[in-house]
């Protein structure tokens, strides 16, 4: 009886060895599950309880946010710029300075690539270097303004010349083009020379960028000899490498630009522009 028993008790060992410790793992993606078995023995009662655990797992997703970088453009202090009061020290100097606020400059029939640069002189500023060779530029000795000079030589041939000042702007800027406190007037330079504008008539052009900005309502300015007119005062939106130009030149009176002008060199244009940097 007693090895019944034992014998018995033996196949249940067995049987409960085989049952505990039956486990599977599986792993699919980001999620991992886990069977576990337990086995507990009661009064001779075999009972298996299985638990499932389930762990997941996530991924972290990042964003990641790029901001523009602000340009700092450069900036040009506020004063009130007046072009006859530099030239005038560049004359001195025997040089136009690179970085020159006012430059003079011409424009003719030749000038492929737009607005050129005069020579410094000893007087005057010109195309070429010789002291009042038209076109030229003249800081006027009275301290009046500048003497804009140009297109001697137009013969109803195709070619013209004008002179010009330009203001070259090297930084971001709010701004006035406006005629001095002292002479706010566009005129003919008659006290330079009496016959200034007698026989032609003084064209004046503003120009930003090569892009036409007074005046607005036609081609260009007239003046002569008994007929003046005022600076135009212009507010300005500059920006580093803006170029703003005034040009002036004699011309027929009704003609094209390049009508024979006969010769004439009294095309002596007197204005006085200074730049106001607010």
């Amino acid at each position: 009886m007693k090895r019944k028993v034992w014998a018995l008790m033996a196949m249940l060992l067995v049987f409960a060895l085989l049952v505990t410790g039956c486990g599977e793992a599986d792993t699919t993606g980001g999620t991992t599950t886990t069977t576990s078995s337990t086995t507990a023995a009661n009064n001779g009662d075999s009972t298996t309880t299985t638990e499932a655990a389930t762990t997941t797992t996530t991924e972290a997703t990042t964003t990641t946010t790029t901001t523009a970088t602000q340009i700092q453009l450069p900036t040009l202090d506020p004063a009130t710029y007046r072009a006859s009061d530099l030239l005038m020290d560049m004359l001195q100097e025997g040089e136009v300075p690179e970085d020159a606020l006012w430059k003079p400059v011409f424009l003719d029939a030749n000038c492929i690539s737009g607005w050129k640069e005069m020579y410094a002189v000893t007087e005057t500023f010109s195309m070429k270097v010789v002291d009042f060779a038209l076109p030229f530029v003249y800081p006027s000795t009275d301290n009046n303004g500048l003497i804009l000079n140009a297109n001697q030589w137009a013969s109803d041939s195709a070619y013209w010349d004008k002179a010009g000042v330009a203001f070259y702007c090297p930084g971001r800027c709010q701004a006035v083009l406006r005629g001095s406190d002292k002479n706010g007037k566009i005129a003919a330079a008659s006290d330079t020379n009496a016959d200034a504008l007698t026989k032609t008539e003084g064209r004046i052009e503003i120009y930003l960028n090569d892009e036409l900005i007074w005046p607005t309502d036609k081609d260009f300015a007239i003046v002569n000899s008994t007929t003046a007119i005022d600076f135009p005062e212009i507010e300005l939106d500059l920006y580093p490498g803006d170029v703003v130009v005034i040009a002036g030149y004699g011309a027929k009176p009704g003609e094209d630009i390049r009508a024979n002008t006969n010769g004439t060199w009294e095309n002596h244009i007197l204005l006085d522009p200074v730049m106001e940097i607010k």
